[in-house]
């Protein structure tokens, strides 16, 4: 996708988040951000004409996602360009999206887009309405027209261009030489994924590193003018023929110029484009190539995280990671507490063994928010040697952590924690918390936590039996997750029950 394809389809798509929820700011930043990576290096004018978009005389596709929106809501206010000067601020931008994405006014009930783009004293956009397009150009027209009419040109004869020149004293520089204008608009750069996908047909040997060495010095070049997302294409080609290249020396010519590509400064520079969707699949194969380094500068910027949507993107790219689980596990002792968070829900998603230990040691920790997902990190990877740090968030003193804790428990690598959980039910006060206790032992179901849901669901007599009534139920409850034989006697046993929602329960579960 070429740079003025992607200027349309960033410009339609914040047109469109602008009109669906005009609240939603943080995807809004994220998409002006992506925009003013373009609009940092170039200016560009978006035109319409005969009902298409044209970026720079480029036509744009007419199945471009957004592009029929653009057509849709520039045609409805009459606009016939949108020129955006080099490097116009995002708060110019954005004013310039407010104007697009809003519906049509009356002249007597309001301004039109033009106008309130000039009242919010933007100096880098300029909207051409239809209407002034179409009287500049009969102006042009008509002062041609004119001009050849009197005889006001001249094709012919006169004075040549020579003696016509006027020369500078000092150097001889003509005064022509000084003004004269370019015969086109400067060539734009050479795309540097055609650059490196024609590489392929250059078999390993001096010609293809020299070349991968040109490739690297254009990388090199964008990055040190901030033209990131030229920086992006080069390094993604040169990856994508890496991993397509037929043999082992060319793979190995180009790793060499992949890694030169990708130090850290680099991979911190071009992550943030995973918040963008269009990019992030492309951005997910630069950080897995580039293994644990790709990890620790997603890591970086999930701590400086300040949106829900930054934080989501970048946790979602690190549950995909497949190098680096040591730098995730890491993250534990940092001194942040929504780092530790989030570095206890990329454990728990990635189940990394190894952590078990590390997430010891912050299972007690003074934010409930981090004990919290601690304890559903231990609870998720179900080992052994998480038995001995469950304890603790069984007994925590906030019951959202209890009862998560609890919901999260189950299979038979936890089963040396049927008798923390009989113990916990029987102290617990939050009769949710404590059904769900009984439900884990149910889920754990092995023959010492079934044993115990047997003893827990059987009658008692007067007073004992209608207080134990709540725990008789959870038993009841925790012995048809179990299933197996001896669960299921026990049932039959509990379907003739004295109490009626003991019996259902029972019933309920036989159903099952």
């Amino acid at each position: 996708m070429n740079e003025e394809v992607r200027f349309a389809l960033l410009f339609g798509r914040l047109v469109d988040l602008y009109r669906a929820n005009p609240n939603a700011t943080d995807d809004q930043k994220v998409a002006l951000r992506t925009l003013a990576e373009i609009t940092g290096h170039r200016s560009l004018s978006l035109r319409l004409s005969d009902g298409n978009l044209y970026v720079e005389g480029t036509p744009i596709p007419p199945d471009t996602p957004f592009g029929s929106l653009l057509v849709q809501q520039l045609t409805a206010h009459g606009i016939a360009a949108v020129v955006v000067a080099y490097g116009a601020p995002a708060i110019e931008m954005l004013h310039l999206v407010r104007a697009i994405a809003s519906d049509p006014t009356d002249p007597a009930s309001g301004p039109d887009a033009g106008t309130r783009v000039r009242e919010s004293a933007a100096v880098s956009i300029a909207l051409i309405t239809g209407a002034g397009a179409r009287a500049a150009a009969e102006r042009r027209a008509v002062r041609v027209s004119d001009a050849i009419a009197s005889g006001g040109l001249s094709f012919g004869g006169g004075p040549s261009s020579r003696e016509r020149q006027v020369t500078g004293a000092r150097d001889g520089t003509t005064f022509d030489d000084i003004v004269k204008r370019p015969d086109g608009p400067p060539a734009a750069p050479v795309s540097l994924s055609a650059s490196v996908g024609g590489l392929h047909e250059v078999g390993a040997g001096p010609q293809l590193t020299a070349q991968l060495d040109a490739v690297q010095k254009e990388i090199e070049k964008a990055l040190r003018e901030d033209n990131l997302s030229r920086a992006f294409e080069g390094i993604l080609a040169v990856i994508k023929e890496e991993a397509a290249a037929s043999s082992d020396e060319a793979k190995r010519v180009y790793g060499i110029a992949v890694r030169r590509s990708l130090t850290a400064d680099t991979l911190r520079r071009l992550v943030p484009f995973m918040l963008d969707e269009l990019y992030t699949e492309d951005v997910l194969q630069i950080t897995r190539r580039a293994g644990a380094d790709g990890t620790r500068a997603m890591l970086q910027h999930l701590t400086q995280a300040q949106s829900f949507a930054e934080r989501k993107a970048y946790l979602a790219a690190l549950r995909t990671i497949e190098e680096g689980t040591d730098i995730v596990a890491g993250m534990l002792s940092h001194g942040e507490w929504y780092v530790v968070r989030n570095a206890a829900d990329l454990v728990a998603e990635l189940k990394i063994v190894d952590a078990v230990p590390l997430l010891g040691r912050v299972v007690d920790h003074e934010d409930e928010r981090v004990r919290l997902s601690v304890a559903l990190a231990l609870a998720k990877i179900g080992t052994p040697e998480t038995v001995r740090y469950l304890r603790a968030p069984l007994r925590d003193p906030d019951p959202k952590v209890r009862l998560a804790v609890a919901r999260a428990i189950g299979g038979k690598g936890l089963g040396a924690l049927s008798m923390v959980l009989v113990s916990a039910a029987e102290e617990e006060e939050d009769s949710e918390v404590l059904a769900e206790c009984y439900r884990a032992l149910g889920r754990i179901g092995t023959p010492e936590a079934i044993t115990a849901l047997v003893e827990a669901a059987q009658s008692g007599k007067g007073f004992l039996a209608r207080k134990g009534a709540p725990r008789r139920r959870a038993a009841t409850e925790g012995l048809g997750l179990a299933g197996g034989e001896t669960a299921r006697a026990a049932l039959h046993e509990l379907a003739s029950d004295r109490d009626r929602e003991v019996r259902e329960a029972a019933k309920a579960a036989l159903e099952r």
